[in-house]
């Protein structure tokens, strides 16, 4: 502990990890207004209510964060990933899992080489997503009332649209549109090899 801040798990410190195959699990209850950094070679995460800002780095493990009122930031190798209920920005890496987000209230980036991402939420005014995967559905489900600009650029697979699309542009695989009329927001989806579905709710 040094001064407002505790360190948790440093197996290299105490000559641990390289001598034995060490497991560790901690199940903590902090503070509301907590920043978290946590970095877990293997192993699950499970964060909630707390203020933040979150910082997630797992090698291979699930991850699912509830209720921060300020930026999520997540990275793993391999391991599915929910985030739900986030007030701050949200930024997602993973090499290999499904991603599954709710109610995302600020900027959104979700990077995926392989594996579904799933998206539940309306989107704010002036906010910016931006969706990449190398192989895997992507599927948005929006509020009937949205408002956002829609890019999306697929390299092989099939694109479908609950929405009615203005100002539309379309080259190839790409395609452009608004939902809405006078969008203030973005919505960019790219995708490898995978479906696009975005439906209304």
């Amino acid at each position: 502990m040094n001064g407002n801040s505790i360190t948790l798990g440093n197996l290299e410190k105490c000559n641990l990890s390289k001598k034995y195959r060490v497991g560790i699990s901690f199940d903590i209850v902090t503070p509301f207004k907590t920043k978290l950094v946590s970095n877990a070679g293997l192993g699950d995460i499970l964060i909630e209510n707390i203020k933040g800002p979150v910082n997630l780095n797992t090698g291979l493990g699930s991850i699912t964060v509830d209720d921060v009122q300020s930026d999520v930031t997540i990275n793993t190798g391999s391991g599915s990933v929910s985030a739900n209920n986030i007030l701050g920005n949200v930024v997602i890496a993973t090499g290999l899992g499904s991603i599954d987000i709710n109610h995302i209230h600020k900027d959104l980036t979700v990077e995926s080489g392989s594996g579904t991402i799933n998206i539940n939420s309306a989107i704010a005014k002036n906010a910016n997503w931006v969706l990449e995967t190398g192989m895997g559905t992507v599927k948005l489900t929006l509020p009937q009332d949205t408002n956002t600009r829609l890019k999306i650029d697929t390299g092989m697979g099939t694109t479908n649209i609950d929405f009615t699309l203005n100002n539309v542009k379309k080259d190839n695989w790409d395609l452009e549109g608004d939902i809405g009329e006078n969008p203030t927001s973005e919505i960019r989806i790219e995708t490898g090899m995978g479906t696009v579905i975005v439906d209304s709710k």
